[in-house]
């Protein structure tokens, strides 16, 4: 885990995609929790999945707020995204497939979850999103892995572990042909990362966040083996060699990176890697959340320094109480200098499509159309965050993006919180910034 090597096979397959001058495309899929259980009409109450004779709401044709993703669902954004952008150059599957309400009992009495289970979910959806991608020829298909692609969700051990080996060999071979070379191959494989040059001059690191997972009660207590020393001693190779071939680098992953989502040992050693490669870093994009934010890193005289971006989920199910509308995104780069231009949130309104019969994908938002953004620069994403404080608003509009026009009120305490997270990337940066709130 040294110096990196350059995979040959990779290099011919990237040789062949020529990048010219102009505007690329790609979309992102988190988080889409399918539930091959989702029965419309069952009770809400069983998450969906079972009839009772009670009085209890009953879900929906396509889904329900409290319920995880449907198979009609999942198929409707499939087919959105085909037929709005089919050709994009890439899609980033940022990870988490199986349903959470782990605890609530499947349709019969036989059938219990398990890592098996998850793997048949995982299966289903990297069949789905081949089918839907890959038979052009054109867009590369690159995942990560996430927290429910485990069992049970966020317990996930150290890279020596018999459990750990089997779930990376498991999935790495359902996603083999998505990997541009050897050494992504090896490196999924042995630890659940990797990295590849994805055109000339562009190298994506897929991270493995589940050992910085503050939701994994075993990376509090350091019993992840050296699963997270590893990633990060990886990664300051990666960085440093691509810095010195001057490539530029894009970063996806499940958990993002920053307070409160990851451990305080994640938070700050990301945040160091970042404000050192500053200049070659150009894309973070992650899930997990299930809600639609961004981050600002800035160095120590408060100079913002690069933008960590997270994409709402396909699932309506979230950890907010009133759930969110499912969403979907698409970004767009410059093939020059392979900076992010703009991107447009894409979401459905679950409540009309079930009252319609149909669904329809709308735009929500474009981030250059719909905020007082000049460009995507880090320095205009900390103008948004300070105008947030006192442009009430604006603040609406982010808040509304938030959970996808779903969103409950939020007071004083909650909009205090939800500033921290817009620029407080570490742990003790966001705990002193509460502290003042």
């Amino acid at each position: 885990m040294g110096a990196r090597h350059r995979g040959v096979v990779g290099l011919l397959l990237v040789s062949l995609s020529v990048v010219l001058a102009g505007e690329g495309h790609f979309w992102q899929l988190t988080d889409l929790h399918l539930d091959p259980w989702y029965q419309p009409g069952a009770d809400v109450e069983t998450k969906c999945r079972n009839f009772t004779d009670t009085s209890n709401p009953k879900a929906g044709l396509f889904g329900d707020y409290h319920c995880e993703s449907s198979t009609t669902l999942l198929d409707s954004w499939l087919d959105f995204m085909r037929s709005e952008y089919g050709d994009v150059e890439y899609v980033f599957w940022t990870g988490d497939s199986s349903p959470m309400n782990e605890n609530y009992p499947l349709p019969s009495d036989d059938l219990q979850m398990s890592q098996q289970r998850v793997f048949d979910i995982v299966q289903i959806l990297t069949d789905s999103i081949q089918s839907t991608f890959g038979p052009n020829n054109y867009t590369t298909i690159l995942p990560c892995l996430g927290n429910h692609e485990v069992w049970r969700p966020s317990v996930f051990y150290g890279p020596e572990d018999n459990r750990t080996i089997n779930i990376l060999h498991t999935i790495g071979t359902m996603w083999e042909p998505w990997f541009l070379d050897q050494n992504a191959h090896d490196d999924f494989f042995q630890y659940g990362f990797y990295s590849s040059l994805i055109e000339p001059g562009l190298r994506l690191i897929s991270l493995n966040t589940l050992w910085c997972d503050s939701g994994n009660v075993r990376s509090w207590a350091h019993k992840n083996g050296d699963g997270n020393d590893i990633m990060f001693s990886w990664l300051e190779g990666i960085l440093a060699q691509s810095l010195s071939d001057g490539e530029a680098v894009w970063v996806i992953g499940h958990v993002p990176m920053s307070a409160p989502n990851t451990i305080p040992y994640c938070s700050d050693q990301w945040n160091s890697l970042i404000l050192q490669y500053a200049s070659i870093i150009k894309l973070q994009v992650y899930g997990h959340t299930h809600s639609d934010f961004y981050t600002v890193f800035s160095d120590k005289l408060g100079t913002p320094k690069n933008v960590l971006y997270v994409c709402p989920s396909l699932t309506p199910e979230s950890w907010h109480k009133d759930g969110a509308n499912p969403g979907a995104r698409i970004y767009t780069y410059d093939k020059e200098t392979k900076e992010i231009l703009d991107y447009t949130q894409y979401y459905c309104n679950l409540t009309k499509a079930n009252e319609e019969g149909f669904i329809t994908w709308e735009v929500e938002y474009s981030a250059l159309s719909d905020y007082p953004l000049k460009s995507l620069a880090p320095s205009e994403w900390q103008s948004l965050t300070d105008s947030l404080e006192t442009d009430t608003t604006l603040f609406e509009q982010v808040w509304q993006h938030y959970h996808i026009e779903h969103a409950s009120e939020c007071d004083e305490a909650c909009k205090a919180d939800f500033l921290c997270q817009l620029e407080k990337p570490t742990e003790k940066q966001y705990v002193e910034c509460k502290e003042k709130s």
